[in-house]
């Protein structure tokens, strides 16, 4: 695997810690054996002091609390030092994959491996957070045989409308009938009531966009578009699917974090999929997992400055 960029200071405000964060945790695993110390925090942040490293380290801190075996560092808060566990288990990589997610633009990788795998993991989380009875599909554009949705844009409306009795409200001349694409819906689910499955009215419905990288706040209203194409049932909640971890020192969110009804943040997502062995085997199964991150041991990962 290869990493680029790596010290090239991502431009987020310090205010926004959690970018920080990632982008510290992503030096540290490039780094391997060696991970982080203040000197080397120092050459990323020539501008910044002492008071300021106590602050981004001690949210650092607070993860490998709450994230506990998941999280896949070594912290030494005094020293200011950030260093990849020996011994890599799937948790651990599981979160690796989210810090690659999340800081995608130092990751040198080809396709769109890791959005789809992304879309894939957020799906699964959905099943496990509504109840059995729920319906829960991938609608974005990927490459798991899978999926129910597949194919023109066109059809893959067509068959949520049918799936859910609603009528369509698209003009078809709107769409180029070379339009593969998601219409800004990754994710899609609905909720009969138990004994009146085949009633449609007045259900919960939930429509989720996934975004991952450094410009996911730009895509909190992609969902949108998809009500203006299908006449949904007046139930509907959006849903932000977000790779990074998102919550202040106090594990709350900011205020403004997302205007989705329901949000799933690194911390939701990860809790939501590890919950059994089952879903951690097909974690394992991921083109990501097998292809790229099962692949990193702390003495054998490359860095490519460019």
């Amino acid at each position: 695997m290869v990493f680029k960029n790596l010290t090239t200071k991502i431009p987020e405000s310090f205010n926004d810690l959690y970018c920080h964060c990632d982008f510290i945790e992503i030096n540290s695993l490039a780094r391997g054996e060696l991970g982080i110390d203040k000197d080397y925090l120092e050459q990323l942040y020539p501008t910044k002091g002492e008071a300021d490293f106590v602050e981004v380290f001690s949210l650092i801190e607070s993860r490998a609390a709450w994230y506990d075996d998941v999280y896949p560092f070594e912290v030494n808060y005094d020293d200011k030092r950030l260093k990849l566990k020996n011994n890599l288990t799937d948790k651990h990589k599981l979160y690796i994959f989210f810090i690659m997610c999340s800081r995608n633009e130092k990751i040198n990788y080809e396709g769109n491996i890791l959005e789809s795998d992304f879309e894939h993991i957020s799906t699964l989380a959905l099943k496990n957070y509504l109840p059995s009875h729920a319906f829960v599909y991938h609608f974005g554009k990927s490459s798991y045989q899978e999926d129910r949705y597949s194919g023109k844009l066109t059809d893959k409306m067509n068959r949520l409308a049918a799936d859910i009795k609603c009528d369509t409200a698209y003009d078809a001349s709107d769409f180029s009938t070379q339009d593969t694409g998601d219409g800004g819906l990754d994710v899609v689910a609905w909720v009969p009531f138990p004994g009146d499955i085949d009633n449609f009215m007045h259900i919960q419905v939930f429509l989720g966009q996934c975004a991952i990288g450094k410009d996911w706040k730009n895509k909190h209203h992609d969902v949108e578009k998809m009500k203006s194409n299908i006449h949904f049932p007046i139930g509907v909640a959006s849903m932000m699917y977000v790779s990074h971890d998102l919550r202040k020192n106090s594990g709350k969110f900011k205020k403004s974090a997302s205007r989705a009804h329901l949000l799933f943040d690194r911390f939701r997502l990860i809790k939501l999929v590890n919950q059994d062995d089952i879903i951690m085997e097909t974690i394992k199964n991921l083109a990501t997992f097998t292809d790229v991150i099962s692949s990193i041991i702390p003495e054998n990962l490359d860095i490519l400055e460019v």
